[in-house]
């Protein structure tokens, strides 16, 4: 079954129902039948509804998987039997440029049976020569892999044309959803945020971990201890949900730095291998928490007095935090802009209650939402999700703007 879907969606997909053990020649004819199945669900309608839940209108979603599937297709056409690498793209600009919102629902329709066409053909000449791709976030990929991907995306968006048009209903979920929903969620982004640490690992060379990251007087080997050194610690604190037992997630604030101090030092080599290791381990220990355990408190207990009390699934939400802004701090290339949208505005709601509890009274205002949003009151702080997320972790502030006020001064997370 396809790894990557159940890890980011859930087996099935939480929202649209999708089984990853679907057959391929079911995959296959889920795809062939969309021309029919879309023009079925907008039959008389312009296709400029929507959700107030989704980003796009109905005839966006139709040229987005119109898109999709050429993209799939273009890179199975153009691959040899062993691995061949394949960049990424950004579904969002993407949109953008291709204006999907202006564009009539009947040119939609047109370039989505085409699409599907050559899609089925690319396909089946990938089957023949035993394609394999390499994607950068994903690993490899099978044509049997990238068919599963492709019917789900075509079907979950069937599903959200079918939400714009009131033909069917989402799911309601509050911000943060009852225990169990949320959990799947953060696994969702903790299993992306592990594939984009591999991914950054793999990129760097051993020499570069000597060189200066983005955070003051720390080396990308600092950087990369810590996050072992935190994955660790926000495993013992899992364990402490899982047992009952009070276990600590450092011995003192002393012994955190020391560890950090001396692990820095280590061969390149071992610096590596020891990041990928421990976020390893913290995953296998997500995976051993019985349902039940979710539902408990943990002390926070980084050795410095009074610790708090925190919800088991929050320990998720600080791994996802702490491995996307170190990905960052590293300095490599990896950027919030990388991260799944849906990944960063948890993270967006989680950052500025901190900050907010911080006595930082402010509100955001996003300036790349679908629909804009509107503006609050008080002192509000404006800009793209990934700006505003950058700004709110004390990395930059770039691209955001108070209204109504001066920009706070934000120290680092």
């Amino acid at each position: 079954m396809n790894e990557y879907g159940i890890a980011t969606y859930g087996q099935p997909c939480r929202e649209c129902g999708w089984s990853w053990a679907t057959p391929v020649p079911e995959a296959k004819a889920v795809v062939v039948g969309l021309p029919e199945r879309y023009g079925a669900l907008l039959s008389g309608a312009d296709g400029s509804a929507r959700h107030a839940d989704l980003a796009w209108s109905a005839k966006a979603y139709v040229s987005h998987v119109s898109d999709n599937l050429s993209i799939w297709a273009q890179r199975l056409a153009a691959a040899a039997g062993a691995p061949t690498p394949v960049s990424r793209y950004q579904a969002r600009q993407l949109a953008e440029a291709r204006r999907y919102e202006d564009l009539p629902i009947e040119g939609a329709l047109w370039s989505l049976d085409r699409a599907v066409a050559a899609w089925l053909e690319a396909v089946e000449q990938a089957e023949r020569r035993g394609v394999v791709l390499d994607h950068p976030d994903r690993g490899p990929l099978s044509v049997v892999d990238v068919v599963g991907t492709n019917a789900h995306d075509a079907y979950h968006h069937a599903w959200d044309i079918a939400c714009c048009l009131g033909q069917a209903e989402r799911p309601s979920v509050s911000r943060t959803g009852s225990a169990a929903s949320e959990v799947d969620l953060l696994k969702s982004d903790l299993a992306l945020a592990n594939r984009n640490l591999v991914r950054v690992i793999r990129a760097l060379e051993p020499a570069a971990l000597a060189g200066a990251s983005r955070l003051p007087g720390w080396t990308r080997s600092h950087v990369l201890t810590h996050l072992a050194r935190n994955a660790d610690g926000l495993r013992n604190l899992l364990l402490a949900a899982r047992s009952g037992e009070a276990v600590q997630m450092y011995a003192s604030p002393t012994a955190r730095a020391a560890d950090i101090e001396a692990g820095a030092t280590r061969p390149a080599e071992v610096v590596l291998a020891d990041a990928v290791q421990a976020a390893e381990r913290f995953w296998v220990e997500v995976g051993a928490m019985p349902a039940t355990a979710w539902n408990t408190t943990v002390l926070f207990s980084s050795g410095g007095p009074d610790p708090v009390s925190v919800p088991a699934p929050r320990v998720l939400g600080m791994r996802v935090e702490e491995t996307v802004i170190h990905l960052v701090d590293l300095d490599g290339g990896f950027s919030f802009d990388d991260v799944d949208r849906a990944a960063l505005t948890r993270m967006l709601h989680t950052l500025l209650g901190r900050r907010q509890r911080q006595e930082v009274n402010i509100s955001v205002v996003l300036t790349d939402a679908e629909p804009p949003e509107e503006r609050a009151e008080g002192l509000v702080v404006c800009g793209k999700l990934a700006d505003l997320v950058a700004w709110l972790a004390g990395r930059s502030d770039r691209g955001v703007e108070a209204n109504g006020g001066t920009l706070p001064a934000l120290r680092p997370l």
